[in-house]
């Protein structure tokens, strides 16, 4: 998969992908499994319809019931589809700009993605997510197909000269329609950068603009959509907190750098369903207003505690989310919408040099302030995850448990410029946290991950490019956001 360091996208569509010939099996080998598993499949929904529960329904109803009842206690699974899963992220064809490849389905079995290369500048992103929107339009002509061969001679006969694995044999199945496509924006900022995006996320829902992400949830429906404008980010499960507010008298150690920090954010406010639209990013609104709306960017004094805030501001998502995971959660949950790719360790070294000589001569002085504002105080000895989490992947090996990791470690250890939230430390902590490490040069990379909605074909270069815009934005403005 290609590192991405500055800004790329990823597309997952919900189609299913199987190989054919995997090289340990034979066709006729899997024609043979899966039949096995069809007829018990059948049989057991055949057992549970003959218990009378579904007296006086139609027989096709009922049986679709059954099935579903079935499928949710774990009994069977879906219907077995001809070929082998594929592993995450096998290629399926690749060009300049992006690949497509293989996901994990979070019902088992393997779909598809799209992801892109690096990309510099407007037009190379918007030239690469055209070709990627061409190839879903080729695609989507074979929707109400039993399934698609994607053999190099089908990649070639309709424009698309790319690598195509020759030793593969890959079989497509279309299901549910058009492929409907779930955007993840990944891009690289400055701590300070990162602290202007929180604060219009913070302060735009505050104002009550913006809650309700109706062009990405209309995009597509032909029901008086608009162009996409709105960058939608669902960053759910820590809705109802907040965060703690900290100033000199807290900690007078950090008195001395001017340390004056109101964190008083409201995380129902700050992470509930919240949008950026780019035509509010073209206002020209008064300067007194701007400054109301974005207390951590004021447009006349430079926040130079900006860096600090907004480090915490993410390590307190990962520690709330971390308490409020349900049993069994994939333990990349714990990021919600806002997972960051550079690892902890190296995004602490990203705070100015003043503040990080006061934290490494007192590494507990950054857990108890880390804690004050995740509202955990005197909870460093708890488990960073609060319950058992669970982490399967195409290929990989089915994990399960509980993760050990006490929060205060987890905090202590960026101060020394490790990340012990990694999975070489735990096979259950997914691979995906802090999966650049050290390597993106200067820059926190954070993977906008709920961007809400399922976005068609149609919507695909506009959503995407109203993303790219807002980046851009981000990047070029030395003041307040507008």
């Amino acid at each position: 998969m290609p590192v991405q360091r500055k800004i790329g996208y990823e597309f997952e569509g919900q189609w299913n992908v199987r190989d054919l010939n995997p090289g340990d099996i034979t066709l006729e080998r899997m024609e043979e499994e899966r039949g096995a598993v069809m007829r018990e499949r059948e049989a057991k929904i055949r057992a549970k319809l003959a218990t009378g529960a579904y007296q006086g329904v139609r027989d096709n109803v009922a049986y679709d019931m059954a099935a579903h009842a079935l499928a949710s206690a774990g009994e069977i699974g879906e219907k077995p589809l001809l070929g082998k899963n594929l592993a995450k992220k096998q290629v399926i064809y690749k060009e300049d700009g992006f690949t497509l490849e293989a996901d994990a389905s979070p019902s088992g079995g393997s779909n598809i993605e799209w992801v892109t290369e690096p990309l510099e500048g407007r037009q190379t992103a918007s030239k690469t997510t055209g070709r990627i929107q061409k190839m879903v339009s080729l695609f989507n002509r074979s929707k109400d197909s039993e399934y698609v061969d994607l053999a190099p001679d089908f990649f070639r006969a309709n424009g698309f000269n790319g690598f195509v694995p020759a030793e593969r044999k890959i079989r497509m199945y279309p299901v549910q329609g058009e492929i409907g496509l779930q955007p993840q924006f990944t891009c690289g900022f400055s701590l300070e950068e990162f602290s202007r995006v929180l604060s219009y996320l913070n302060e735009r829902e505050r104002e009550g603009r913006g809650a309700i992400p109706r062009r990405i949830l209309s995009a597509g429906t032909g029901e008086g959509s608009d162009p996409a404008e709105d960058l939608t980010l669902a960053i759910s499960g820590v809705r109802g907190e907040s965060l703690g507010a900290l100033d000199e008298t807290d900690f007078p150690e950090l008195a001395g750098i001017g340390f004056d920090m109101e964190l008083s954010w409201d995380l129902d406010q700050l992470l509930g369903n919240v949008a950026i639209a780019s035509e509010d990013l073209e206002k020209d609104e008064p300067k007194e207003d701007v400054d109301a709306l974005l207390p951590f960017w004021p447009a006349r004094v430079r926040d130079k505690n900006a860096p600090l805030k907004a480090l915490l501001a993410l390590v307190a998502m990962y520690l709330i989310r971390g308490k409020n995971l349900p049993e069994g959660a994939n333990s990349k949950a714990i990021a919600g919408g806002l997972l960051s790719r550079t690892d902890f360790g190296y995004n602490f070294e990203l705070l100015p040099e003043e503040i990080k000589r006061k934290f490494r001569a007192n590494p507990d002085l950054f857990v108890q302030m880390a804690l004050r504002v995740a509202r955990m105080e005197g909870e460093s000895s708890v488990p960073l995850y609060a319950n058992s989490v669970r982490y399967t992947e195409m290929g990989e090996p089915n994990l399960g448990g509980n993760i050990s990791l006490k929060r205060g470690d987890w905090l202590r250890s960026m101060v020394l410029g490790e990340d012990l939230l990694n999975h070489r430390r735990d096979p259950k902590i997914h691979a995906s946290l802090g999966a650049l490490g050290r390597s993106a040069d200067g820059l926190l990379v954070v993977e906008f991950r709920r961007i809400q909605g399922i976005v068609y074909e149609n919507r695909l270069l506009e959503t995407a490019m109203s993303y790219y815009d807002f980046y851009e934005k981000v990047k070029k403005r030395k003041g307040p956001l507008k």
